[in-house]
C-alpha cells in the first residue's frame, strides 16, 4: 500500500496471486473449475515449470491422461484417488493450484495480509476486487520494460545549465534513438540509477530528473542524486564521450548497486 501511496513502485516480485489474495476475491476469480486457465496463469507467475506442466494435461484424450497414472489426489490429497480423464482434469488441476497458491502457504499469505490492512484496522478488498488483476499489478509493479518516449519523459529538458547544456543535448539524443545506444536494460538501470525506483510508475514520474554542471578534472562518470532526482554531467565533448561514460556508469551500478549512490 505504501508503495502505491508513495509513487514508488516495486518492481517485478510481488506474484500476481498475493494481489488476488488481498483483494479477497481469489476463490470467486482465482479457482474456479470452469476456467482453469486463469488459475494456472497465476500458477506460472510462482512455478512455471508446474503450471506449464499441468496446462499439458488439459489438452491429452482420456487415453493419455490414463497412462500418466495420475489420480486427482497427487494434486491435492483431499480430492479422492480417481484416475485423472477429461470430466475431471479441469477439477484437478484447479485444486493443484489452490493448493500450491493458497493452502501451502496460508500462513505467509495471513501475515501480509496482516500487515497491508494494518492488523485488520483498513480492509480495502472491496475496492481492491473491482479492478482486474493485472491493473493492480500495474499499479504496484508500475513498468518495468520502459520504451524511448517514457525515458524521454523521465527528465526536465528545460533549460539545462549552460556548461553542461551540450551533453544534455547528447543524451536526449541517444535516447530518442531507442535500441540503437540506449536499450531496454540501460533504460531501467538509467531510471534506476537516477531516481534509485526498480520500475517506472504508471503514471510516469511526478518528479522529473533534472540536471547540474559536475565540475570535476579530467572526463568523469555522471553522478546521480536519488533523493532528489537529479544528474550531474560533466562537458563532455561529443555523444560519443556521453555514451562511452554513462554506459561505463550503468554497467558499474548494475554490477554494484552502490555505485555512485548518496
Amino acid at each position: 500500500l505504501k508503495s502505491v501511496l508513495d509513487d514508488h513502485p516495486t518492481g517485478p516480485g510481488p506474484s500476481s496471486f498475493l494481489l488476488e489474495f488481498l483483494s479477497g476475491a481469489h476463490e470467486t476469480r482465482a479457482f474456479r473449475d470452469s476456467h482453469p486457465t486463469y488459475a494456472l496463469q497465476l500458477l506460472a507467475n510462482a512455478d512455471p515449470i508446474i503450471a506449464q506442466s499441468w496446462s499439458n494435461l488439459l489438452h491429452l484424450s482420456d487415453d493419455q491422461l490414463a497412462a500418466t497414472t495420475l489420480t486427482l489426489d497427487a494434486f491435492d490429497d483431499a480430492l479422492p484417488d480417481d484416475t485423472l480423464s477429461r470430466a475431471n482434469v479441469s477439477r484437478a488441476v484447479v485444486a493443484g493450484c489452490r493448493r500450491q497458491l493458497l493452502t501451502d502457504r496460508r500462513a505467509s499469505l495471513d501475515a501480509l495480509r496482516d500487515g497491508f490492512t494494518l492488523g485488520g484496522k483498513l480492509d480495502l478488498g472491496l475496492q481492491l476486487a473491482q479492478h482486474r488483476n493485472a491493473d493492480l499489478a500495474l499499479l504496484l509493479q508500475g513498468k518495468a520494460a520502459i520504451s524511448a518516449q517514457e525515458m524521454l519523459d523521465c527528465f526536465e529538458w528545460g533549460e539545462p545549465p549552460a556548461e553542461c547544456a551540450a551533453a544534455v543535448g547528447y543524451l536526449r539524443a541517444a535516447i530518442a534513438e531507442g535500441e540503437a545506444h540506449l536499450d531496454v536494460r540501460r533504460r531501467r538501470l538509467l531510471l534506476r540509477f537516477c531516481t534509485g525506483l526498480n520500475a517506472l510508475p504508471v503514471n510516469g514520474l511526478s518528479r522529473k530528473v533534472s540536471f547540474n554542471f559536475l565540475d570535476k578534472p579530467g572526463v568523469p562518470l555522471p553522478e546521480p542524486h536519488t533523493c532528489t532526482h537529479e544528474l550531474d554531467l560533466p562537458a563532455y565533448s561529443s555523444r560519443e564521450e556521453l555514451l562511452e561514460k554513462l554506459h561505463e556508469a550503468l554497467d558499474s551500478f548494475e554490477a554494484d548497486p552502490s555505485f555512485g549512490q548518496e
